[in-house]
């Protein structure tokens, strides 16, 4: 009966284990006090971002719904969000987006950390070699949709 309970124990831990946590903060609307908060997905939650991920199989790549970062990823094509995209960088990870992330007007892109550790803390590095697009954001001509990061350490 002991070792039931130690077996069950164990398998309640590797579940817990399988989730992913991170952080996101609110700011307090009358006191614009900020405060550091952390929550968790759990797999069935969450796809994991890899470099071979391609929806479209054509110029750029589409996201949409919760993605996690849990190994160095680069994408050579342009990265479209369409609508609600959460992207949650593990730590010591990095996503590199080479040909930039276009935010379509009306979409949503918002970038999680694990950690408030810099040292520590995920990157997306976003470039792009094309004059008429942005890194991160629109294109020419095109209104961009919203970017939340939800990380103390931001660089442009």
């Amino acid at each position: 009966m002991l070792i039931c309970f130690f077996a069950l124990l164990g398998m309640a831990q590797l579940a817990w284990a399988d989730g992913i946590n991170y952080i996101y903060y609110t700011i307090d609307a009358q006191t614009h006090e900020v405060t550091t908060n952390t929550g968790i997905k759990e797999t069935t939650e969450y796809s994991v971002l890899e470099s071979t991920t391609d929806v479209t199989g054509s110029t750029f790549t589409e996201f949409d719904g919760w993605w996690v970062v849990k190994e160095p990823v680069v994408f050579n094509k342009r990265i479209i969000v369409k609508h609600d995209t959460k992207i949650i960088l593990c730590d010591y990870m990095t996503l590199t987006a080479n040909q930039g992330i276009f935010i379509k007007e009306g979409a949503t892109l918002t970038i999680y950390a694990q950690s408030t550790n810099e040292s520590v803390m995920g990157t997306l590095v976003a470039r792009t070699t094309e004059n008429d697009k942005a890194a991160i954001g629109g294109e020419k001509n095109t209104m961009a949709g919203r970017l939340f990061i939800q990380q103390q350490r931001h660089c442009c």
